[in-house]
This record gives C-alpha cells, sequence and structure tokens, in this order.
C-alpha cells in the first residue's frame, strides 16, 4: 500500500509538470502568434517606407536633373550636357552620385570636366536647388567666385543674365565674392558692388 500511495503522488507530481509544460508551450504560441504579427506589421512598414523613399528620390532626382541641366543649356547652348542624380544603395545607406551624359547616354563625372567651368555652373545649380528645397526665412546665398574657372566671356554675359533671372524669380539675394579679375559682365549685373582696397597693410571699402 505504501508503494501505491507513493507511485500516486509521483504521478500526480508528473501531471502537475505536465499541465505547467503545456501550459508554457500555450503560452508561447500566443507569444510566437503576436510576434508574427509583429512582424508583418514590421514589413508591411518596411515596404511602405522603401515605397515612400524610392517615390521621394525619384522626384527629388527629376527636380535637381532637370533644374541643373536647364543651368547647363543657359550657359553652354551648344551640344550641352544632361545632368542626372542617381541614388545607390552601398553599405547599407543610400548615396547620392552625380553624372553628366551626353547626347549618346554615355556617364562623365563632373569633376572631369576640362576646366571650362562646366563644374562651376553645375556646383552653382546644385546650390540653388538645394535652397530651394530648404527655404529658410533668410533668404541669402553667400558664394565665393562660383565662376572662377568660367573662362569664356560669351559664357559670362549668360552667367549675368543667369543671376539676374534666379534673384527676380526666386527673390534671393545672392552675395558673391569675386576676384580682381572677373569679367565685367558678370560683376556688372550686381546691384551693389563693394570694392576692397589693400594699402599699407590697411583695407579699404569702396561702394560703386
Amino acid at each position: 500500500m505504501e508503494l501505491t500511495k507513493r507511485l500516486r503522488q509521483r504521478l500526480e507530481q508528473e501531471k502537475g509538470k505536465l499541465q505547467q509544460i503545456q501550459a508554457d508551450i500555450a503560452q508561447s504560441k500566443t507569444i510566437l502568434g503576436q510576434y508574427q504579427i509583429q512582424g508583418f506589421d514590421i514589413e508591411q512598414a518596411a515596404i511602405i517606407h522603401r515605397t515612400v523613399a524610392q517615390q521621394t528620390q525619384e522626384r527629388l532626382s527629376w527636380y535637381i536633373d532637370d533644374l541643373v541641366t536647364a543651368a547647363i543649356e543657359a550657359i553652354f547652348p551648344d551640344d550641352s550636357p544632361r545632368f542626372k542624380l542617381e541614388f545607390i544603395q552601398r553599405r547599407g545607406r543610400t548615396e547620392a552620385d552625380l553624372w553628366l551624359t551626353d547626347s549618346q547616354g554615355n556617364k562623365i563625372k563632373p569633376s572631369d570636366d576640362d576646366g571650362g567651368g562646366l563644374v562651376n555652373v553645375v556646383a552653382f545649380a546644385l546650390r540653388i536647388a538645394l535652397w530651394s528645397l530648404t527655404r529658410t526665412t533668410r533668404p541669402v546665398i553667400v558664394l565665393d567666385e562660383p565662376f572662377v574657372f568660367l573662362h569664356n566671356r560669351d559664357a559670362h554675359a549668360r552667367v549675368a543674365q543667369m543671376l539676374k533671372t534666379i534673384t527676380e524669380r526666386l527673390n534671393l539675394q545672392i552675395i558673391m565674392v569675386t576676384g580682381e579679375d572677373e569679367s565685367e559682365e558678370i560683376i556688372g549685373a550686381a546691384d551693389n558692388i563693394f570694392k576692397i582696397i589693400k594699402k599699407k597693410e590697411i583695407s579699404a571699402l569702396k561702394i560703386f
């Protein structure tokens, strides 16, 4: 009888353990189901995020491509290349590549320009494009010799016209530092001209 009693007690103990295991399994299944739902929601959110990011990048690319290309065509009207902004995934993050494309679709890096000032025009147009996307309460851009490598005098006249058009249409004030060798066309486009003259280690300001 004593052995039977001990066996029954052991059986009841094992039943209790089994019930606890079954309860733990049921709870784990519930938690797993919740994680699966959350995982699905996260996956759907990631898809939406990627879709929105792609659409935003496409619109941003189109906007910047169009503006920079328009600036290039305004300064170099004869067989001018088009500007192309490409978003590329590298090392787990999005990076932007800048290209110029010729009439055959060949890609050229703006930095490979032969010194004719094309890279200056691209850099200037990019500054304007970024400013227009992040307009602040102070519509002012400060530029330091932005067209220093643009040596074509005919292009200088087109730069002057482009500067006037941009400032008027965007209500933008451009403060531009130039060198002494800057062309009269570009300097003459300014509403106000301030010249720094240095005499005997003393700088003086002259207003024209």
